[in-house]
This record gives structure tokens, C-alpha cells and sequence, in this order.
């Protein structure tokens, strides 16, 4: 099973005040705070992030794409990318698994 959404961070958002002046990039926190609160297929439970690689910057304003995937049950992989490069990539699953 595989889903999809996006998302951007604002120039103005909150996270970014001294997340670098002058030179801007979104936190890594907010990132996964994203990508775990529009996770679409194991909704509705808390969920535990198995592992996860940043591998590009993100500024404000460029918009991600989130690729999850199922890679077992009841977990799953995500894969962000932000204009054709892929800035980081992972496993969550849920925090009290059955």
C-alpha cells in the first residue's frame, strides 16, 4: 500500500526564527513532526520513528512530497522529496505495537 501527500513550510513559520539567519533551512524536528501528523495508514495511534537519514537541506517555501510505503506490517517507509531531490528518508511504526 502506498500513499502520498505534500507539504511547505512557510518563510514566516515560527521554527525557522534563528534556524539560520540569513541562510534559512526548515529544522529536522518540524520535518518528521510533518511527516508522522500526515501519515495516512496507520492513523490514529502514536507512532515511534524507527530510523530516519536527512540527506539535503530544506529551505521555506519549497514544497515536499512524501512518499509511504508499507514495508511490513504495521510499519512503514517515507521517502521526502523537495523539487526531484530526496532530502530524507525513514521508518515509523506504532508505539505500542499489537
Amino acid at each position: 500500500m502506498r500513499a502520498t501527500r505534500e507539504f511547505a513550510i512557510a518563510a514566516d513559520h515560527p521554527a525557522l526564527s534563528g534556524h539560520f539567519p540569513g541562510d534559512p533551512l526548515v529544522p529536522g524536528s518540524l520535518i518528521l513532526d510533518l511527516i508522522i501528523a500526515g501519515e495516512p495508514l496507520l492513523r490514529g495511534q502514536p507512532l515511534h520513528i524507527e530510523s530516519v537519514k536527512f540527506l539535503s537541506p530544506l529551505r521555506p517555501a519549497q514544497r515536499v512530497a512524501v512518499e509511504y510505503r508499507e514495508s511490513a506490517p504495521d510499519r512503514l517507509s517515507f521517502a521526502c522529496r523537495a523539487d526531484g531531490t530526496l532530502i530524507c528518508k525513514g521508518r515509523i511504526s506504532p508505539a505500542n505495537p499489537s
